[in-house]
């Protein structure tokens, strides 16, 4: 990670990181986890999953106002 200059871009703004399952401990524990699931050749499933702090308020948020999350 350090090589390609990952630790720059993490701070305090917005970053998204593709295959971030794969380098978990680079990722803070209050993130926000967006999923991307094939239905079907014409449909895409979105789901958010946020388990602590930021992350979690995000959720929390968006359900509160009827979204559903898929979480």
């Amino acid at each position: 990670l350090e090589s390609i200059g990952f630790w720059d871009y993490i701070g305090e703004g917005i970053v998204t990181v593709e295959w971030a399952d794969r380098i978990p401990e680079a990722i803070p524990e209050d993130a926000l986890w967006i999923t991307f699931s094939i239905v079907d050749g014409n449909h895409r499933e979105i789901s958010l999953r946020g388990e602590r702090g930021k992350g979690r308020g995000l959720v929390e948020g968006l359900m509160a106002r009827g979204y559903n999350l898929g979480c």
